[in-house]
């Protein structure tokens, strides 16, 4: 549990002008009513208060610049991703090839993992791309082999699918950054 001082401090960063209103309150109100006041603030900045929880440490700057990057590789992986989603529901080939020709769209699309790539020269790019698309086809096919029932919702599966695969190459990036995957990354050149 963070301590109050700490939630001040991630307050302040959600929210730059509410440091005088905290600051008056925390003097003037009982404890009590001062951590509810807090939990308030959290409660209707929910999302703001988990993107800084999960960048902690890093400055607004570097959380503005990560969050720009996931919603700009959210928005490309959902144009491929649709494109593949109208594929399927089409009949246009095979699910799996359909959903390797998508996965590798992806996978050359995507900015963060070029930036990845750019800030490590010495990864092998070919490689890296090939195990995201790798990972990236296999969500695309497990969707669609799970899928039940003939109502389909073409902007709601468009919308899952573009999540799943954004979040699985973020998580992806981050081990790779981590050296927790170091073993299984793309080899070096």
């Amino acid at each position: 549990m963070a301590s109050i001082d700490e939630a001040i401090q991630i307050a302040k960063e959600i929210d730059p002008d509410v440091e005088p209103t905290l600051d008056m309150e925390r003097k003037s109100l009982p404890e009590e009513d001062f951590r509810l006041k807090l939990l308030n603030f959290f409660r209707v900045n929910k999302q703001a208060a988990e993107i800084i929880l999960a960048h902690k440490g890093q400055s607004y700057e570097q959380i503005k610049a990560s969050f720009d990057a996931n919603v700009a590789a959210h928005v490309q992986n959902g144009i491929h991703v649709a494109m593949f989603v109208a594929d399927v529901i089409k009949k246009k080939g095979d699910l799996n090839s359909l959903a390797l020709a998508a996965a590798k769209r992806i996978a050359t699309a995507d900015p963060r993992l070029a930036s990845f790539l750019t800030a490590n020269p010495k990864i092998n790019a070919e490689a890296a791309r090939k195990e995201i698309s790798d990972d990236v086809q296999s969500i695309l096919v497990n969707y669609f082999s799970n899928l039940k029932g003939t109502a389909l919702d073409q902007n709601r599966i468009i919308e899952e699918l573009a999540g799943k695969v954004t979040g699985r190459i973020g998580i992806i990036l981050r081990a790779w950054s981590s050296g927790i995957l170091q073993a299984q990354s793309p080899k070096s050149k």
